[in-house]
């Protein structure tokens, strides 16, 4: 996979891309672009500007001054991205780094992304703009394989900030993919209470046909904006939704499950450990939401 940086006004070619950039203090957020349309672009705006906003306010700096200058160099990198790929469909990701100065050698763990070890040269102090693009791989199909973690995971960022080092996520990750699985399943407190994936966000379907996914107001997942448009399009098509704390323990009551970001939009969930699910079959709701959200984007998908 080939990806391309912004930095600094240019674009570039980068032979081993970073993991998730630094590990550390970043922020940022990641959509899947059609050519010149970028869908949910000020959603992706104002979740940066959050999180520039929570950045600065941990580095001592002006939070309205510096994302007046993040603003202008995001529009820049897009419009410059938007003119490198033109028809194509590609992956964005905007990525905020607050660094402190000096001269710093970090390694990734493999399997984080992108890419693997990197050492970066920082100067100066405050925050830095890295835009990363890359071509959209397709949208996937089949079903989803999720491993339940074996421990818990506590997210600490607000809910509306996507950030942090990532590392256990990637590790759980990869832990799942070693065991047959696609991805892993996070869950928090003693009653273990679902979060989200990886990457993602993730619905439920019981069998009475209520849409649940858990709420963010515990801090146990992102707010995410594929999670959002999901939750409209539900309301606007007249069906049960509801935003709660969902235990491992009622599983059994499920009948499908998918998961949500803006890179691969809706993916049905087959499998949950041992326990298999209806997401994929062709009359399953999820389909149904799937091609929904899929026709608002016309020929692009």
């Amino acid at each position: 996979m080939i990806v391309y940086r912004y930095f600094g006004g240019v674009i570039e070619k980068i032979a081993q891309p970073e993991a998730s950039i630094l590990y550390g203090d970043l922020i940022f957020t990641t959509f899947r672009a059609f050519g010149s349309l970028i869908p949910w672009w000020g959603h992706h705006l104002e979740r940066l500007r959050l999180g520039t906003i929570f950045l600065a306010s941990h580095n001592g700096q002006t939070n309205c001054a510096v994302w007046d200058l993040m603003r202008q160099s995001l529009e820049d990198a897009r419009s410059k991205f938007l003119h490198h790929f033109q028809d194509q469909q590609w992956i964005g990701r905007p990525t905020i780094i607050r660094h402190d100065g000096e001269l710093s050698q970090r390694s990734c763990p493999q399997g984080g992304g992108p890419g693997g070890p990197t050492a970066i040269k920082r100067q100066g102090e405050g925050l830095q703009l890295m835009f990363f693009a890359w071509e959209a791989p397709v949208l996937q199909s089949t079903g989803q394989k999720l491993a339940v973690s074996l421990s818990e995971r506590k997210r600490d960022l607000p809910a509306e900030v996507k950030g942090g080092d990532y590392v256990i996520e990637n590790k759980g990750r990869q832990w799942a993919i070693t065991l047959g699985m696609d991805d892993i399943l996070f869950w928090q407190g003693s009653q273990k209470k679902i979060s989200e994936s990886s990457t993602s966000n993730i619905f439920l379907i019981s069998r009475k046909g209520e849409i649940l996914t858990p709420a963010t107001s515990g801090g146990s997942c992102l707010a995410g904006i594929a999670r959002e448009q999901v939750m409209l399009l539900v309301k606007r098509l007249g069906l049960q939704l509801r935003e709660r704390e969902i235990c491992l323990s009622e599983l059994e009551q499920m009948q499908e499950a998918f998961l949500t970001n803006c890179g691969q939009l809706i993916r049905p969930v087959s499998q949950i450990n041992d326990y298999f699910l209806s997401s994929s079959h062709d009359n399953s709701l999820t389909n149904k939401l799937k091609k929904e959200l899929n026709f608002k984007w016309g020929n692009c998908l």
